[in-house]
């Protein structure tokens, strides 16, 4: 099943940054939580996808409804009877978030439903990404590699604060 809800308009804000969930046997309270950081977001992501393993219809209506209620952007939320796991589950938006029934995103923050994000989260990983870009463009006029891929840099900088905030 796939729900597609348009819940803000979008505006042209420079990069555009989805965030994508994948939920299996997930704690309400642990979801809930991450989609009311993920409302916290400045500037604001453009779009969110879910996908909710061995999902019922009830669970996606809740997530939709939460979804809603917190003002969260644009959304696509899926669910399949069985479990595809996290990788597939990903991969399962991924296609529909590059796909031609969804907005076109620059880039994908993909989360676990019991991440809380702090408020700047997608801001820090688009300035390490940016950051990453112009170095690798320097590096390359000087035609030298740069250490780091941006989405090497973009993972270190979010796996760091992770760490930090435990």
């Amino acid at each position: 099943m796939v729900v597609m809800v348009e819940t803000s308009p979008r505006a042209q804000r420079g990069v555009r940054v989805a965030v994508s969930l994948v939920l299996w046997r997930s704690e309400p309270r642990h979801w809930r939580a991450c989609l009311a950081s993920l409302a916290e977001q400045r500037p604001p992501f453009e779009f969110l996808g879910i996908h909710v393993n061995e999902g019922a219809d009830e669970l996606v209506a809740e997530l939709r409804a939460c979804c809603v209620h917190l003002g969260l952007p644009d959304l696509l939320i899926t669910s399949s009877p069985e479990n595809l796991g996290y990788a597939a589950g990903h991969d399962w938006l991924l296609t529909h978030l590059f796909g031609g029934e969804s907005p076109s995103v620059d880039g994908v923050v993909v989360m676990n439903p019991d991440v809380i994000a702090t408020p700047d989260l997608v801001a820090e990983l688009v300035s390490a990404v940016a950051r990453r870009e112009l170095a690798a463009t320097a590096d390359a006029a000087n035609a030298a590699p740069g250490p780091l891929s941006a989405l090497a840099a973009a993972l270190a900088t979010f796996a760091a604060r992770a760490l930090n905030e435990r």
